[in-house]
């Protein structure tokens, strides 16, 4: 696996983290954000490990758990805003750092 595979997922969970932020979306909209930004993640953190980085490695799964669609974790609305942002940001950073140049 390379960085250019997650180009696609990282866009598409960056915009819709980005939605959850400033919307006020449905809760099967919420449902399907937790399912992409948890296998972005665990797809960042593959590659993470496959590149021996063990901080994002272990950042990315964070994200991951905090997402995960199966056991989901509740938190008030101000701080899932907070969440989302880091989550994007550091999705956004740990692409940009690992794309092919």
């Amino acid at each position: 696996m390379n960085a250019q595979s997650l180009k696609i997922p990282v866009i598409v969970s960056c915009v819709m983290l980005l939605i959850a932020i400033i919307g006020d979306a449905s809760s099967g909209y919420y449902t399907l954000l937790r399912l992409v930004v948890c296998g972005t993640a665990g797809l960042s953190a593959w590659l993470a490990k496959e590149q021996k980085k063990d901080v994002w490695l272990w950042g990315l799964i964070l994200i991951a758990l905090v997402f995960n669609p199966i056991v989901p974790v509740r938190f008030d609305r101000d701080l899932w805003g907070i969440i989302s942002f880091c989550a994007g940001a550091a999705l956004f950073v740990f692409y940009m750092q690992n794309k092919p140049r």
